[in-house]
């Protein structure tokens, strides 16, 4: 049983501009079932030890459109978790989202900042900010996507990040749009060298087919079918062919034996 659950299909309820603040109480749940709503922000003012942070999400099969209005100049975060069958706007101010979210919607920057601290932007979803807006990656991953939009125009895949696009994308994370289809092998591309950090690994190379999406899959058994295997990495081939995959707690501490190959097909996406 939810603790603390309040639904928009009980009453269209909450105020315009409201700030929505789930405290962890014993887990506060808000489920939006299939209303649109604009907030100021949302936030977290109380974090009890072992307490969940809360959940907004939509269980209605209606998409729902989460509208963070807050203002100029004020700051929220939260550190629960946004879920379910809907979209997130922020149209002003700063709204930073810690947690593990995992909406299915578009991720829209109209104004001011989103800031995320984990690659959890839905993989098929779109990605749209305008100019002057921005949108903080603090993740050091690489967060595959459906499409981007900057400023109206829709952008070739590839990744992109501060370097390629410092007018729209801050922070140390990567924005990947895989080409349309699966990469071609045109020919066996070479594993150049491997490097372990810790519980990540690294592989770089030459001789894909530039400009596909590869991804880089890990089992513990070669004998395994590939649906089985993770994908620990994707990236978009380079101009030239190289590539470098970086798959981020990728290893698995106490496995004997740990298998990675690098594949034209995400089989888990």
């Amino acid at each position: 049983m939810r603790a603390n659950t309040t639904s928009l299909g009980a009453y269209n309820g909450i105020a315009t501009n409201a700030v929505m603040d789930l405290a962890g109480n014993g887990a506060a749940f808000f489920d939006l079932n299939g209303y649109n709503q604009t907030l100021a922000g949302l936030k977290n003012t109380v974090t009890p030890a072992n307490a969940a942070l809360g959940y907004i999400t939509n269980s209605s099969a209606t998409a729902t459109t989460l509208n963070l209005n807050l203002g100029t100049g004020n700051t929220y975060t939260f550190g629960g978790h946004v879920v379910g069958n809907l979209a997130l706007v922020v149209s002003s101010g700063t709204q930073t989202l810690t947690g593990t979210n995992g909406y299915l919607g578009s991720t829209t920057v109209n104004g001011g900042t989103l800031e995320l601290a984990n690659a959890t932007i839905a993989t098929n979803s779109t990605v749209t900010i305008t100019n002057g807006a921005l949108l903080q990656l603090d993740f050091s991953t690489t967060n595959q996507i459906g499409a981007l939009v900057l400023n109206g125009v829709s952008q070739a895949p590839g990744v992109y990040n501060s370097t390629t696009s410092p007018t729209y994308i801050t922070g140390s994370g990567n924005l990947i749009v895989p080409a349309t289809g699966p990469g071609t092998f045109t020919v066996s591309p070479t594993v150049t060298g491997i490097a372990l950090a810790g519980a990540n690994v690294s592989f770089t190379g030459t001789g894909g087919q530039a400009g596909d999406a590869y991804y880089l899959l890990a089992g513990t058994n070669v004998a395994q079918p590939f649906s089985q295997w993770r994908t620990v990495a994707t990236n978009v081939l380079a101009t030239s062919g190289s590539f470098t995959f970086t798959g981020t707690n990728a290893v698995i501490v106490g496995s004997p034996q740990q298998f990675y190959i690098l594949s034209n097909t995400n089989y888990n996406p």
